[in-house]
């Protein structure tokens, strides 16, 4: 984001996010492929969340993507999972002439829950986690990593319930067909919520026989958790 206002009451999450960058032609369209979004759809130069699936519809990794032209994107992704999506990337562009890259740019969260890259010469704090996931608890979001890769469809972490993450109209991507189906042939019965108790260990009673999906979260007056939530007909 270029408006100054937008950088107040910033945290950095380097420690939890990273940078892979894509040039050379069609990237954009190479992406578009691979991820659940309709990424020629999106805004430019503003980040959109989005998340790559395997096969099967489920989860490998959740993502931010920025696009600046057809030539030129930004992905953040999660940290302990740049190094496994550069080795995806690169095993599945073959010919086309894609450069992709690690890069060391500063990661931020505003308080507006708007992702941007700050200076890389300056100097960035420790990440503040839990700040980090109580503003995915509030924008309903996961976020998939090394930790809970391929453990979820993006049904059941409510991404269908935001408006540009899932495209249902676009070409195939994988683990499209199971993720259409469950859309128009099934019936969702699981959904993530969050859920909060006053004491670590109360909360660990609350969710022991549900897929934990976020790290709990110790705030100032509550510990919380994101979980999957099975619904009774």
């Amino acid at each position: 984001m270029s408006d100054k206002d937008s950088h107040k009451n910033r945290i950095a999450i380097n420690k939890i996010c990273s940078c892979i960058q894509f040039s050379g032609p069609n990237c954009v369209d190479f992406l578009n492929n691979l991820l659940i979004s309709d990424l020629p759809s999106l805004s430019p130069n503003k980040y959109h969340y989005s998340a790559l699936c395997n096969p099967k519809g489920r989860i490998i990794s959740s993502l931010w993507i920025s696009i600046s032209n057809n030539d030129h994107l930004m992905l953040i992704c999660p940290t302990n999972m740049q190094q496994e999506l550069l080795n995806f990337f690169n095993m599945r562009k073959f010919r086309l002439k894609i450069d992709l890259k690690a890069t060391q740019d500063k990661i931020y969260l505003n308080s507006n829950s708007e992702i941007f890259i700050g200076d890389a010469n300056e100097d960035i704090a420790d990440a503040d986690t839990a700040k980090f996931y109580k503003t995915l608890f509030n924008l309903n979001l996961p976020w998939v990593d090394k930790e809970n890769s391929e453990k979820f469809i993006p049904q059941h972490v409510n991404l269908d319930q935001h408006e540009g993450i899932m495209s249902f109209s676009k070409g195939c991507y994988p683990g499209q067909e199971i993720i259409a189906r469950m859309k128009f042939l099934g019936k969702i019965k699981k959904r993530m919520v969050v859920i909060s108790a006053e004491s670590e260990s109360a909360l660990l009673a609350l969710f022991k026989s549900k897929d934990q999906v976020s790290p709990i979260i110790n705030g100032l007056e509550n510990y919380s958790v994101q979980v999957i939530q099975r619904f009774t007909e």
